[in-house]
This record gives structure tokens, sequence and C-alpha cells, in this order.
């Protein structure tokens, strides 16, 4: 019979071989350990379904495996979420507990064994790894260690939103720990990133035509979802000019002490960015309500299909975050960054498109788009609410440019671009903006903002 230990090194010895690299492990990643619990110490291992927690040098992960072995036998290793492995899939959720709306249905239908309630691995390209629950239900299963339950409260918060897919439930184990989310499964979907990029192939008037009011489209979307988020939450915060400086001096702090951030050129950059706008958020003024959001919003985010638009993905940013900062002015200038990122890319790919009118227009689309909800309204009807989402831009640009530095090289041309092109203007944006309460309402100093950050 295998010890615990050696069905551990076991398994770390399957993953260290370069063909058993995982979509979900970073190439850059080794690793250091695997970690078993205790149930497995002297195991038979006829058929076993193990999860395990897999160490390494970018972080810990989970992983299951399926593992079996005859006595004396080598161990055979499965990973469960590979193609091959649906019927181990299967019966590692089945072992789960499974809460929510449609628990019912779920469990009468993993009960009958029928095709309708099958699982079988989604072979996509992302962090967590990917299921559906027949032909009716998307699921993910969580692969960061620090994974908590973020996702499955948010879809509950936003139960009979249109702006999200409906919730089915989650798979939790046996301490109670959200294991994975299941959600509508929307046929025929793609990205609205990759909607957009695919329509600005197409280099004519028509092709912007669309592809401006796609963004139109999502501006919306992304109204309809945070007036559903205020007003399933009936919180009663608002935050400061203070509130916002403290957290923006955190972001940055981390920014500057990211892996990856090369000691010269680029905490160089960083720090002479990070200063302007220091400068631009030291004029700011007045009180925001604040409200849980997204957290990630851009339109990767964004579900497009023939039944409409859906937002996806409530697990926050992929990267280390300084606190909470809860204003819709986030996710707004989440999609204004995004759409300067699809922009540069299609004029990268197609040297006929015109990214920096183009850029101003789709942000102006956006902008329309968001303003016709309660909550977009509200953000876009005052002058400093404005600068606020042009402060968060910027701070969106930094988050950027340290991510792509760490995980997607080839793209640094997009945020770095946007910082050079915009860091000479923070300077007189702050200047104008030395205004006070009563001014808020001034339309023309509106539009003077909103212009300067037309970027």
């Amino acid at each position: 019979m295998a010890t615990r230990v050696e069905i551990a090194e076991a398994i770390r010895l399957y993953m260290a071989e370069p063909k058993r690299r995982f979509r979900w492990m970073p190439v850059s990643c080794s690793v250091e350990a695997v970690e078993l619990g205790s149930e497995f110490e002297g195991a038979d291992l006829t058929e076993v379904i193990a999860p395990c927690r897999i160490v390494t040098s970018c972080g810990c992960f989970k992983a299951v495996f399926a593992i079996s072995a005859k006595v004396g036998s080598q161990l055979t290793l499965d990973e469960v979420f590979e193609v091959t492995s649906a019927p181990k899939l299967d019966q590692m959720l089945r072992g789960l507990n499974f809460i929510g709306p449609e628990a019912k249905v779920v469990r009468e239908g993993l009960g009958s064994g029928g095709d309708d309630f099958f699982m079988k691995p989604a072979q996509l390209d992302q962090t967590n790894s990917a299921f559906f629950v027949g032909k009716a239900g998307f699921g993910k299963f969580y692969r960061a260690c620090s994974s908590n339950s973020r996702e499955a409260r948010m879809y509950r918060m936003l139960e009979g939103s249109t702006a999200v897919s409906h919730y089915w439930g989650s798979f939790s184990d046996e301490t109670g720990s959200v294991s994975a989310v299941v959600v509508d499964r929307i046929e025929d979907a793609s990205s609205a990133f990759d909607v957009a990029l695919q329509m600005l192939s197409g280099q004519d008037l028509e092709a912007e035509a669309a592809v401006t009011e796609l963004i139109h489209e999502t501006g919306a979307l992304l109204g309809r979802l945070h007036d559903d988020l205020e007003a399933a939450q009936n919180r009663d915060k608002a935050t400061t000019p203070d509130d916002v400086a403290k957290w923006l001096a955190a972001r940055l702090e981390l920014a500057l002490l990211a892996p990856g951030v090369r000691p010269t050129r680029d905490a160089s950059l960083l720090q002479d960015w990070a200063t302007e706008l220091s400068r631009l958020v030291d004029q700011l003024w007045g009180r925001w309500s604040s409200f849980e959001i997204h957290g990630d919003f851009h339109l990767g985010q964004v579900l497009k299909s023939g039944a409409g638009m859906v937002v996806i993905d409530f697990e926050g940013e992929p990267i280390s975050d300084a606190g909470a900062m809860d204003l819709p002015q986030r996710d707004l200038a989440g999609l204004l960054r995004s759409v300067g990122y699809v922009t540069a890319l299609a004029a990268q790919q197609h040297t006929e498109v015109q990214s920096q009118s183009l850029v101003q227009r789709l942000r102006a689309a956006a902008l329309e788009g968001y303003a016709s909800s309660r909550v977009g309204e509200r953000v876009l009807a005052e002058p400093a609410s404005v600068a606020l989402l042009g402060c968060f831009e910027v701070e969106k640009a930094i988050y950027e440019y340290v991510y792509e530095q760490r995980f997607r090289p080839q793209m640094m041309f997009v945020p770095e671009s946007f910082l050079f092109r915009v860091n000479d203007r923070i300077r007189e944006l702050a200047a104008r903006c030395v205004l006070s309460a009563d001014q808020s309402g001034d339309r023309s100093l509106r539009a003077l903002i909103s212009a300067e950050y037309a970027l």
C-alpha cells in the first residue's frame, strides 16, 4: 500500500513533466510540494478521487486527481478536469454538497444518473477549471487555495437580475468552503472583447457603427448591474477623498513592490505616474455613495449571444488588492480602459484603424450607455464624480502596466502608451479641478473634465 508521502511525491513528479503543464498553472511556476489529507494514509488505492494542494513558486492551487494502483504496481494518476476524465469529474462533484436555487433539480438529476446532469470538463483558457452540467449548466471550479465564496454571494445578491446569468447554486466541501459555482449555460456566446475585435477587423464605417452600438450596450449593461447591486445591498456608506487617497496610496505601493518590476526604468516610470496621480487626488472634493461592485469589469467579462448580454466572473482582480474600494467609478474606469485595449489591438492588427479618433467615439458611447441607468446618471452628473473616474482610470492603467509586465509582456504597450499620453495632461487637469462643492452643478465644467479624459 502506498503512503500519503508516496502519493504526494508521485503527483509532484507527474506535474513536473513539461507535458503535464496545466492551463491553470502559470508557465513560470515550479512545483515545490504536494499536500494530501490524512485520509490517504494506507489507502488501498483501488480507485481514489484525491483533492490536494499544489504548492508552487507562484502560489498555492487546488487540484483533484483520480489515483489508482494495484498492490505492488506503480500509481496511475489522472487530473479529473482533463477531457478523458469526465466520469471521474462527475464522481468528484457528486461527492460535494450542492446548495442554491436549483438544488432540488440538481440533486434529483444527480440521483437519476441521466445524461442531462453528467458533468464534463470544458476546455477553456482560464485560471479556474470550467465544466458543463449537461446541456443547461456551466460551472467553475476554483483553483486558488485562497478562493472564497464572493462569487456565490454576488450571484445570490443578484438573483432576478437581467444583467447576469441565472444562478443555480454552489458545490461545497465538508468544511463548507465553496469549491465551484454553477450558472445557466449560454450557447454560442463570445466575450464582448472578442466580438468588438472581430467587428473592427471589418475596417469600414458599418463595422465601426456596429462596435459603437456594442460598447453603448455594454455601458448600459454595467449601469443595470450597478442599479441592481445598489438596490440589493441597501448600504448607507459614504466614501470621502481621504478614503480614496489612502486606498490609492496602498495600491501604488503594491505596484512599485510587485514581483518583476524592473528596479530602474519601471520603478522610475511608476513613481512618476504615481506622483502625478497623487497630485490629482489631492484636488478631489465631495462624498460618494458606495456599494459592492464587480471589481474587475472589462469587455472580457461580458458574454454576448443571440439572447443578449450578461456579466460574468465576480471573483475580483486576479492579483493582490489593497482592500475594497466599492465605488462604481472603478468598474466604469475598467470599461474605458478595455475600450483602449480593443482599439489598440485592432490598430496593431489593421493599420487602417484610426485608434485615437475611434477610441474617443467608443468612450463616448460607453459613457452615454452607462448614463441611461440610475447610478450612471448620478455618477456622471457632477464634475467631482467624473474627476474621480479619471483618477481610477489612471490607477487602472498603472495596475495594467504591472500586470502585463508580469504575465503578458507583449501587451505592455497598451497601458504604457496611455500613461505616457495622459501624464502631461494630468498636471493641467489637476490645476483646473481646484473647485468648491458649490460649483459641482456647472455643466460646462463637467464637459471640460469629460473632454480631458477622452483619451
